[in-house]
């Protein structure tokens, strides 16, 4: 497996730029590094202490240079929170959850497609105010964004998002 990823004089000054890569100790890669200036070129050699520039004032300096991915506890590996680089983002994760839908919480729609003068024409149809789907019949992913908001994603067993909506504070849109 990669260990860096080294663009040989790629920065303008013609150096090489290095993106280190790390593992965690059962070989997930949980950092991901921004790609950090050398001070000068090994004509795409392995670099032996690729972040030693990263600190210095004209390149990053005291930021973190890093995101990072909180894992579950499974064999899935899903992700549950990630942190994006940058020291302003430190406390501000992006937060993840896999559920199944509830009870009422998204209806059920049918579609009637037609052909009509040349053309197809698609109608949704509802087939009643109680048309649901059934409750753990659905994948439902949340993400909450570093400001709180939330997005909630519908999906089947094929795969296929049914439906998307945005909560923010106590409003919200479904699409």
């Amino acid at each position: 497996r990669a260990k860096q990823v080294v663009n040989v004089k790629a920065s303008p000054l013609g150096r090489d730029v290095v993106t280190h890569i790390e593992y965690d100790q059962f070989g997930r890669q949980t950092k991901d590094y921004l790609p950090v200036p050398q001070s000068g070129t090994q004509n795409g050699a392995i670099i032996t202490n690729p972040l030693s520039n990263a600190t210095q004032p004209g390149i990053y300096g005291s930021e973190k240079i890093y995101s990072e991915k909180m894992l579950e506890k499974s064999p899935l590996d899903r992700i549950m929170q990630q942190i994006q680089p940058g020291n302003d983002w430190v406390n501000k994760p992006v937060g993840f959850s896999y559920e199944a839908n509830m009870a009422n919480e998204v209806y059920q729609y049918t579609t009637k497609t037609t052909w009509e003068n040349g053309a197809t024409k698609s109608e949704l149809i509802l087939a009643s105010a109680t048309s649901f789907y059934a409750p753990g019949t659905l994948y439902k992913n949340v993400v909450t964004d570093e400001d709180g908001n939330l997005t909630v994603e519908f999906k089947n067993g094929r795969g296929q998002t049914l439906m998307v909506r945005k909560i923010i504070t106590n409003a919200y849109i479904d699409t």
